[in-house]
């Protein structure tokens, strides 16, 4: 029988065709160095080779062919994958993410067992060879004591260049050829362009993949002279653990655990921006390793404490160090040393075997209505907090509730029947009374007579500290002997959580001080506001922006952010992010901060409080001091408010498009990803919902498998390699396994209508028959008879 086999292309055909298709081309030596075949190729960083420099160079000559990536070349650029197996884990871990990207790839098999993918896109960058590193064995080291790493994973882009198939087996220093792997589009000739987006996803994946760093590039805890700890090397040693920590900043687990993981940041429902445990310090402690530029905070690796210094104080290792000293870490201290929480209130206060457990039954108790201090705003008798970043005008709203609520007005340019004027008490640590608080209030038209600022605590030898909740106990016995206090306001609450040697990222222990505060409230029917910041996460969701532990949103029953109009960059708003009360008005309030004008500032300066500033700090003063003016109701939503994320929420057609997938599946069968996706567009749903939906479903246990023995892109709910295929229409016989690929069928193909079959998985579900398509260029054409 003759071989009907297509002859394998020569190096000169590979090369003419890759020029055809916009690809420059170098010639390499068949010596297995991998070296070019010419003294300089920077013209072909520029232009593409001519017919006559190709016939030059590999018409007569044996030689490999290598494509130059980068600009010249259509913005090629190529995913180096050095270790073999490494590049299965990543294919596998895209498939979740970005299910139909892999298959828009160029995939290259390497001798060496590795893989090379391939693609084009608008943004990409020079070549980066610490993509993904380990730690060299000890017999790497033994030959080259300074390579402490080696490349697992790398790229080549602008100014790079990687050898294809059609090259000779010489060229590789194992004399193996360079394959087209089926997984891909196709060769190279047919290279597809991806979003920087997409290119990003791969490259985050990719990073999630390293296991080394280099441990002089994460400053080291300094011990301290004698037996004791620094702050930070204490933090890192016994600080909450890694998961308390992230989850309750909104980080997921993407794969993995906890102690070795790879991480999904806040603000995304799936994706790739970390790992943890994947690299250690010199005491094989699990480090964080941030590769994702979206997390804000910035690339690297984290051990606890330096974590903690970037997140809750802006990186200021000195200020964290000295935040730690007050939770209680560094050199030991007798009463504090082996405690949790040494600064809880109630420590000692009770005991099983003196007390008693009180109930209640709910029987004949009285429903009673939410009450209001601003209505529908502020609610009386609760914690509300308001959070937003500096200067965005937070502290001045609350100074013009303060002013309203001294004089009887109603706030933020509502209309409600207003109560009469009532007394404020007021503990900030930020702004001081002389030179912020007092000039602003009297601007705003407060009555200063009803504002009390908490200055310290007076201890019996006559000496004063300053204020922290610990002394809450003393707060409470002002506000119930006062029944005029209706507003009590913290800003920032967790200045003084820190001042009570609290962790402000610990649950647990920031509970132990909002707890009393919220039974001050609901026994006396004052409000409490709490003012917070905002973290540095800008993508995450609203909600996940409040600095410190979620206990602040949680324990809160109302909480608001202030930020820019996201259309109107001179509007201010005050937007609901987590609300537990009825009666609400959940609309955004949006206002302006507006300097006085000559008149209003002549008054507010004529003011007695005024009267010791000289005429040059009067005029300053008056240039700084602004009002709150109101805008009434605005379209803006928390999210939009702070440029944040909402997209972990579908649409409710997106929530309709999960339905049709869970019912479609089932449970029984594994399913071809294309009918799938061809029968959701039939049923009304576009790409987006549905690729949105199946991310979701993967909690629901939605796999997927790559194309290998020649069948498609499977998807089930299950493992799909050991899943049956869908039953064949003409039969409703079932196919093997997904793992062996035999579908029980003489020619190997699938029907794509299963209304055919008669034996439907989900008989109570409407069939979605899918049609033939005959766009079929998208496609490899081994795949096409799955068409």
């Amino acid at each position: 029988m003759s071989d009907t086999r297509q002859p394998e292309p020569t190096p000169y055909q590979v090369a003419q065709a890759l020029v055809a298709a916009g690809i420059s081309v170098i010639p390499i030596m068949p010596d297995g160095s991998k070296a070019p075949a010419v003294r300089t190729w920077v013209q072909q960083q520029t232009r593409l080779p001519s017919a006559d420099e190709l016939r030059s160079h590999f018409a007569s000559r044996v030689r490999g062919v290598a494509v130059i990536c980068g600009a010249i070349s259509g913005g090629l650029e190529c995913l180096d994958f050095d270790q073999p197996g490494v590049f299965e884990r990543w294919a596998d871990d895209l498939d979740q993410l970005a299910p139909d990207l892999l298959r828009r790839l160029v995939i290259v098999r390497t001798p060496s067992g590795g893989a090379h993918a391939w693609y084009r896109c608008d943004v990409i960058q020079g070549n980066q060879p610490t993509i993904a590193r380990r730690p060299a064995t000890e017999a790497e080291l033994a030959r080259d004591p300074r390579a402490k790493s080696k490349v697992v994973i790398e790229t080549r882009g602008e100014g790079g260049y990687a050898l294809v198939p059609g090259s000779p087996p010489p060229c590789h220093e194992l004399h193996k050829p360079y394959e087209y792997s089926a997984l891909g589009v196709g060769d190279l000739t047919a290279v597809r362009r991806i979003t920087p987006e997409e290119r990003a996803t791969m490259l985050d994946l990719a990073r999630s993949f390293c296991t080394y760093v280099d441990l002089r590039s994460i400053q080291p805890a300094k011990r301290r002279e004698g037996d004791g700890l620094t702050p930070g090397d204490d933090y890192d040693e016994r600080g909450p653990d890694w998961e308390t920590t992230l989850t309750e900043q909104g980080w997921k687990l993407f794969r993995g655990s906890w102690e070795q993981g790879v991480l999904t940041r806040p603000g995304k429902s799936f994706g790739v921006s970390a790992t943890i445990g994947n690299v250690r310090d010199g005491q094989g402690r699990p480090l964080l390793r941030i590769f994702s530029s979206s997390v804000g905070t910035e690339p690297g690796a984290y051990g606890k404490f330096r974590f903690y210094a970037d997140l809750c104080h802006g990186g200021n290792q000195s200020e964290a160090a000295k935040a730690l000293v007050k939770l209680g870490y560094g050199t030991p201290s007798n009463d504090r040393r082996h405690t949790n929480n040494p600064a809880s209130p109630y420590a000692g206060q009770s005991s099983a075997d003196s007390a008693e457990l009180v109930t209640r039954s709910l029987k004949g108790r009285k429903a009673k209505p939410v009450r209001w201090l601003v209505d529908r705003k502020i609610p009386s008798g609760k914690l509300t907090l308001i959070a937003g970043v500096g200067g965005m005008g937070k502290s001045t709203l609350v100074r013009h509730l303060i002013a309203c609520l001294t004089t009887g007005r109603p706030a933020f340019g509502l209309r409600y029947e207003v109560p009469p004027p009532c007394k404020v008490l007021f503990a900030s640590v930020e702004d001081s009374p002389e030179d912020t608080i007092v000039p602003h209030l009297i601007a705003e038209g407060a009555d200063l007579g009803l504002v009390e600022t908490i200055e310290g605590t007076k201890l019996a030898d006559g000496t004063t500290r300053p204020f922290d909740l610990r002394d809450i106990d003393l707060m409470i016995r002002r506000v119930e002997t006062d029944p005029s206090i209706r507003l009590l306001v913290i800003d920032p609450i967790m200045s003084f959580v820190g001042r009570a040697g609290l962790n402000e990222n610990s649950s647990a222990e920031v509970r132990t001080m909002l707890d009393p505060l919220i039974g001050l409230a609901e026994r006396t029917g004052v409000a409490i506001l709490l003012i917070a910041h905002l973290n540095k996460q800008t993508a995450a969701a609203a909600v996940n922006r409040i600095v410190g532990s979620t206990a602040f949103r949680d324990a809160t029953r109302l909480a608001y952010v202030v930020g820019v109009h996201p259309t109107n960059a001179d509007q201010r708003v005050m937007a609901k992010t987590k609300s537990n009360l009825m009666g609400l008005d959940c609309r955004s309030i949006g206002f302006s901060l507006r300097p006085l004008g000559r008149d209003e500032a002549d008054a507010v300066l004529s003011c007695e409080e005024f009267s010791e500033l000289t005429a040059d700090e009067l005029v300053r003063m008056a240039e700084q001091l602004a009002v709150v003016e109101p805008s009434g109701v605005v379209d803006a939503d928390a999210d939009a408010v702070l440029g944040g994320s909402s997209k972990g929420e579908l649409s409710p057609k997106g929530n309709d498009c999960m339905a049709w997938i869970r019912d479609r599946l089932g449970s029984t069968y594994a399913w071809p990803d294309d009918e799938i996706e061809a029968e959701a567009a039939k049923a009304g749903y576009t790409k987006w919902q549905f690729v949105k939906a199946k991310g979701r479903l993967k909690e629901e246990g939605l796999n997927s498998k790559p194309p290998s023995f020649g069948l498609p892109w499977l998807v089930a709910f299950g493992n799909p390699k050991l899943m049956p295929l869908r039953p064949k229409a003409e039969t409703g016989e079932t196919g093997e396994t997904g793992e062996t690929g035999e579908t029980g069928a003489n020619d190997g193909s699938f029907s794509s209508d299963a209304s055919k079959t008669g034996s439907s998985s989900h008989p109570s579900h409407p069939s979605h028959p899918s049609e033939t398509d005959d766009s079929d260029g998208d496609m490899p054409s081994d795949w096409k008879r799955f068409k």
